[in-house]
This record gives structure tokens, C-alpha cells and sequence, in this order.
């Protein structure tokens, strides 16, 4: 698992003066005067955000048809609230798909992988996230396809609510402590299991990789170009609202700000399971400014 620890910084500053005195005695003018030095500690704030995924053991062969548990989330593991982001990038490959009756199918280009909420069950070939749309908290910003075999299909998605900080604390990112990551605020998982979909053997050969990358930015004090405050409503009246969320094109602004790119709009087209496992075309949006 490719751990990512990125850290963003917000300074606070507190300003102290020396103090000075002076007194007229009798007419003379006469100055009695003292300086005081005030040292400030200032705290910086950090975040720190450690990925996850509790439950996926990389060593554990794989065959078509079989689900395995993987399940990738992220906890703030620093002392600021933060949102959070997940690119996935899904293989894909040219084979010849095995229809679910066992008859040989097509000859198709498309992603080798279903990646499955847990109330996906087996029998059912489709790939389902735990996004706004399935009473998760992901939200899809843009999704793109590689098309071609060898390549990969990207998915950026974002998380509608801010993580607030953590009561624990995990002392080793690379590999979190199951008691430590308990204690720890997370998001929910983006999926929890993957199935290799069936196909003719020999049509697939070599080694694929799931690629997750996961970014965290500050949730206070974001501004996007005309000045406005893009958090405001994660913290009403000052105070953070762990339930408040973002919508797309707030978050879509957000990783703009993060990566400096503008993310394009998509939509994610679920494949039915009495459907082909060849998904269509999602519709795509122009540019978001």
C-alpha cells in the first residue's frame, strides 16, 4: 500500500510590545522607565492525515470471480480539521470476458476490477462506491477514462465533511496500530472490496495495481480567487460543524487550490448487474472554473 503523509501549515501570530513608563516629579521631568521582553511560543497548526486500509492483505492470491476485502479510507492524524481528497486509479486491459452462465464472451477493453461497497454481494457485477449516491460521504469531482489496454481510469473524489481532530494519536503511519486507529476521526471507506472479473485464461497476463493517492488540505481560512470563503459554513458562528458538508463544485475549488489544476466535471455511470460488465460512456461537463 502506497502511504502518502502530506502536511499543510497554518500560522497564527500574537503581537506583544514592550511597556513604558514615565513620571513628572516636582516639575523636573524625570523618566523612570523598565522594558519587558515577551517571548511567544507560537503553535502551529498542522495537518497530518495517515491512509488505511484495515482489512486488505496484499499477500493473498486472487482468482476471477473472488472478492477480497480492501478497504481505503483516511484519519486526521494532526491538530487541525481538514478535507480530504482520493485519486484511484483503476487498470485497464484487453481480454475476453467469461459470461456468468460460464459461456465465452467478448473481446472487451475495460477495467479488470469491480470495486464494491459490502452490500454489493458476489453475484452482483458491478462497481459501486460508498459516494453521496449509496448514503455514503464520497463525492465523485471527475472521472477519466484511459481507454486503451495498459492504461488506467482515473477517479478524483472528494469527502463532503471536513475530518475534525482526533482524540488518539497513530505513532506509526506506514503501519497504524489497530487500537491507535480506532480512536482516530476517519472518513468512511471509499469501497470495501474488490473482484477480479472473469475472463478466458491466457487474455490477461502481468501484474495490475489499484493506485490510491490521498491529499488533505486545512479546512479554515480558504479562499478561492475572488476572495470568498469557501469553509465558512464548516464552521458557523467560528466553530467547527462536524456534520456540515461541501458540495462538488465547492470541493472540485478546493483541489483546484491543493493540485493548481482545474477539475472537470464527470459523472459516474453505474453498470446494472443484468448488464454487460462494459460500462458506458459517463457524461461529461465542460471545465469548472
Amino acid at each position: 500500500m502506497k502511504t502518502n503523509k502530506i502536511k499543510w501549515r497554518y500560522v497564527g501570530l500574537i503581537m506583544a510590545g514592550a511597556l513604558v513608563a514615565s513620571i513628572v516629579i516636582g516639575g523636573t521631568l524625570a523618566y523612570f522607565t523598565d522594558k519587558t521582553e515577551v517571548y511567544n511560543s507560537f503553535v502551529f497548526g498542522n495537518v497530518e492525515i495517515v491512509p488505511n486500509e484495515p482489512n486488505w492483505d496484499p499477500e493473498d492470491p486472487f482468482v476471477p470471480n473472488e472478492e477480497v476485502p480492501k478497504d481505503p479510507q483516511i484519519a486526521n492524524n494532526g491538530n487541525t480539521e481538514a478535507v480530504v481528497f482520493i485519486k484511484l486509479q483503476v487498470p485497464v486491459d484487453t481480454f475476453t470476458a467469461v459470461n456468468d452462465d460460464g459461456t465465452k464472451g467478448d473481446e472487451v477493453t475495460d477495467e479488470i476490477f469491480w470495486l464494491k461497497s459490502k452490500d454489493v454481494p458476489d453475484s452482483e457485477h458491478r462497481t459501486q462506491f460508498n459516494d453521496v449516491e449509496h448514503d455514503g460521504n464520497w463525492v465523485l469531482l471527475s472521472k477519466t477514462d484511459g481507454a486503451e489496454a495498459g492504461s488506467y481510469n482515473t477517479y478524483l473524489f472528494g469527502y463532503q465533511k471536513a475530518l475534525g481532530t482526533s482524540e488518539g494519536h497513530i505513532s506509526n503511519v506506514l503501519h497504524p496500530d489497530d487500537a491507535e486507529w480506532a480512536e482516530m476521526t476517519k472518513t468512511d471507506t471509499l469501497f470495501d472490496k474488490v473482484q477480479l472479473k472473469n475472463f478466458v485464461e491466457g487474455t490477461l497476463l502481468g501484474d495490475y495495481n489499484i493506485k490510491l493517492e490521498f491529499y488533505a488540505i486545512q479546512a479554515q481560512y480558504l479562499t478561492d480567487v475572488n476572495g470568498d470563503d469557501l469553509t465558512e459554513k464548516l464552521f458557523p458562528n467560528g466553530v467547527f460543524d462536524e456534520n456540515a458538508t461541501l458540495d462538488a463544485q465547492t470541493l472540485r475549488t478546493i483541489y483546484g487550490l491543493y493540485a493548481g489544476v482545474d477539475v472537470v466535471t464527470a459523472e459516474y455511470t453505474e453498470i446494472p448487474a443484468e448488464e454487460s460488465s462494459e460500462p458506458d460512456e459517463p457524461e461529461k461537463g465542460g471545465d469548472e472554473p
